[in-house]
């Protein structure tokens, strides 16, 4: 429960438990930096929105249950790559600025009817599942690429790349505008470097083409 970036499920009344008491606290936050949320009309809803906003959507990874992923059989025997990517948004754990993310994940398929394959959609989910929570991006990377491990069962290797700006060094700082993170976790036939650069030459591709 008290680490930050794990999930500890709660029930939707919890939930509202939780919004009612962060809102009273951010009130108390706000109050000590000499801003008067009464009297001011542009902040008098406003601890009770943050509040919301963190336990419904920044956060929400941490209380809503893991996603039902259905996996089906590799009844074709499919055995290249399986390669999508996406775009999240997470929340640094040091500083609680969110950072936008690229989310690039590769799948080797073994060509093996007991192996699993997932739907497109399928990596999103649980993509957004691990990053809508406080956390920091080496943690999210290993917690992704254990997930779609774990999901696409018996594959032949799995790699996740991640590219992320941190508004904790943009807008503060050193203040680096322009400044990305990578990260990256891979297993299996990625730790070869031929899987491993044609991975990469996927992810160069949609990068040029943004």
């Amino acid at each position: 429960m008290f680490i930050c970036n794990d999930n500890i499920g709660c029930t939707l009344h919890e939930e509202e438990q939780m919004i009612i008491d962060a809102s009273r606290k951010y009130k108390e936050f706000m109050e000590a930096l000499k801003i008067d949320v009464d009297k001011d009309p542009n902040s008098k809803e406003t601890p009770e929105r943050v509040a919301r906003m963190y336990v419904k959507e920044l956060f929400k990874g941490r209380y809503t249950e893991k996603p039902e992923i259905t996996s089906f059989p590799n009844i074709q025997k499919y055995d290249q790559m399986i390669f999508t990517n996406c775009d999240v948004v997470s929340v640094c754990a040091h500083h609680h600025v969110i950072f936008p993310c690229k989310v690039f994940i590769g799948v080797l398929s073994n060509p093996n009817p007991k192996s699993r394959l997932i739907g497109l959609s399928k990596f999103s989910r649980m993509v957004e599942w691990i990053a809508n929570r406080p956390t920091i991006q080496e943690d999210m990377t290993q917690q992704i690429h254990k997930e779609i491990n774990k999901i696409c069962k018996d594959n032949l290797g799995v790699m996740v790349y991640i590219i992320g700006q941190h508004g904790c060094t943009q807008y503060r700082g050193v203040k680096q505008l322009n400044s990305k993170m990578v990260t990256s976790a891979l297993s299996g036939v990625f730790e070869n470097a031929s899987a491993k650069e044609e991975f990469m030459s996927m992810v160069n591709n949609v990068l040029r083409s943004i």
